[in-house]
């Protein structure tokens, strides 16, 4: 079995709040890494978001529980 593949998704992160500072390269390198993983895994593993660590750890608890 194939591991989840991990995106860095800083080039598209929520602390981003100037469209102007948005690398057009990396956002299409992020886009195509999300393409390749949904389409040949199914899952991906979204790091450096911007969410903050304690939402990440209420949605996780929320899985959890709904995943039983």
């Amino acid at each position: 079995m194939d591991n989840i593949p991990v995106v860095d998704f800083s080039s598209l992160s929520l602390t981003i709040s100037d469209d102007a500072k948005l690398n057009e390269d990396e956002v299409k390198k992020t886009a195509d890494q999300l393409m390749d993983a949904f389409t040949s895994i199914g899952f991906v593993y979204l790091s450096n978001t911007g969410f903050p660590q304690q939402l990440v750890l209420q949605l996780s608890s929320g899985v959890s529980h709904f995943c039983r």
